[in-house]
């Protein structure tokens, strides 16, 4: 089980399809400050936003789209990571998308197909980015870490 922090994929590579695909964040900036996010970073590898002011995500694409973003939930005033119990305050419905403790990282982690926290978890290693990564990306995972505190 690799680290999500861990340069696998080319540089090159994967600043590239980094940036393809948060341009789309930029050229739309009204429509996700109506939302409530703010984009406090946009810059290869990392993607840092904050949500209604209140919860912030770091978003690492260092290998993206050869493993799919590592997502964690963080502080929005200095970006570090929130606690599983910080994170269930805030959380606005019922559920289990958040788990405590990822076996590589130690944060807790939105265990959704998707991110790279649900496909190196042990529990699913047989469940493949691969299959799925043809139809999500990082604006998928950002909309999912957004809704499992919101919706």
């Amino acid at each position: 089980m690799n680290n999500p922090d861990q340069q696998i994929l080319d540089y090159e590579i994967a600043s590239i399809k980094f940036n393809r695909e948060t341009t789309l964040f930029q050229q739309k900036p009204d429509y996700w400050k109506n939302q409530g996010w703010e984009f406090a970073e946009i810059k290869f590898p990392f993607l840092k936003i904050i949500f209604n002011g209140e919860i912030a995500i770091i978003v690492n694409c260092r290998n993206y789209d050869l493993y799919p973003p590592s997502v964690y939930y963080a502080n929005p005033i200095d970006f570090t990571p929130l606690t599983y119990q910080e994170i269930r305050k805030l959380v606005k419905k019922t559920g289990r998308l958040i788990l405590d403790d990822h076996p590589v990282t130690h944060l807790p982690f939105i265990c959704m197909q998707g991110f790279w926290e649900y496909h190196t978890h042990t529990s699913h290693l047989n469940d493949l980015w691969q299959n799925y990564k043809q139809s999500m990306n990082i604006i998928y995972c950002v909309e999912r870490a957004y809704s499992v505190i919101y919706e």
